[in-house]
Formats: structure tokens, sequence, C-alpha cells
């Protein structure tokens, strides 16, 4: 059974940059859109159910056991997308270490959820961004939304797109 068709209009905002949340001068918040798309969307081909739908992320143990390897090459790919995405500083090597270690440790305890050490991952960098941020371009979950998308990519899944292109330790 489906749905009788329905268009709905849904509101998509872009904003320029995570400050477009921070207080401003007066203390309050700069709430601005960068670019503001309304788009038509019809219902009208969902199946009606009852029950949640899933998205399979895919399982991480298809990377084998060899997690200090593939943490590495994580590593590599952090530092390399940033150095590659404004300039090269020693910075985005300690970032992309740092992004290392906590996939080695999340794997080592069984820890096969992409969302878990994506989270895992942008907490660990957040609770230490004094160590990074005087040089650092980014936010500590902008690393860990690429953390995500290089994860997804390594096991052939379609990442979410977050980043713009995942860069190859490898090439």
């Amino acid at each position: 059974m489906t749905r009788p068709a329905r268009t709905v209009f849904v509101a998509v905002l872009a904003f320029a940059s995570v400050e477009a949340f921070l207080p401003g001068p007066t203390g309050r918040t700069q709430f601005g859109a960068h670019s503001v798309s309304v788009v038509p969307y019809s219902s009208s081909a969902l199946p009606l159910s009852s029950q949640p739908a899933e998205v399979d992320a895919g399982s991480l143990q298809v990377l084998g056991d060899d997690h200090e390897s593939e943490g590495e090459r994580l590593a590599k790919s952090v530092a390399g997308w940033l150095d590659n995405e404004w300039m090269e500083q020693e910075v985005h090597i300690r970032m992309g270490d740092a992004a290392k270690s906590t996939y080695v440790s999340c794997r080592l305890v069984g820890d096969d959820e992409i969302m878990s050490i994506m989270t895992a991952v942008s907490e660990n960098l957040d609770s230490n961004w004094n160590e990074y941020d005087k040089d650092a371009f980014v936010n500590a979950w902008d690393i860990g939304n690429y953390v995500a998308d290089y994860l997804m990519h390594r096991i052939g899944n379609e990442g979410c797109g977050c980043s713009a292109q995942i860069f190859d330790p490898d090439a």
C-alpha cells in the first residue's frame, strides 16, 4: 500500500560556516543562512510502513585485523586532505595521528561502527583542541566527518559527501 500523492516543500539551508551559529558582539546569535533553497518533494512513491528505515553503513570488519596499518593510512589521509585543502602544516600530522590513535583504540575493543568511531575521533580531538586550535583551519567535527567519509570509502560504500574528496595516501 502506498500513501496518496502529496507534495511538500522542503527548505534547505546552507551555512557558510559554523560561525553563523556563534554569538556576535551583541551577544545575539548571528543566525544567517548562506543560501536557501525551497525544493518540492513528492511523497507518492514512498511505501507506507510502520517500521523505521535502517541504513546499512557496512562493516569495518572487511578492513581486517591490522588496525595499526589502517590507522596509519587514515592518519596520512587526514593530513593529506588538510594539506591539500589549506596548506601543509605540522598540526595536520598531529590531528591525523590523534584520529589514528582513536581509530585503533576503538577497533581493538571490537568497535566496527563508523558512526561511533567518527564520534570518538571528534570528541577526542575536541577535548584536546587547545593542542590544535592555534594553527587549525577546521574543527574537530570536520575531521570526524572526514574520518566517516574515509571509512565509508575504504569499505566501498558511498559516503555522506561531507568531505570534498578522500585523499589517497598511496597515490
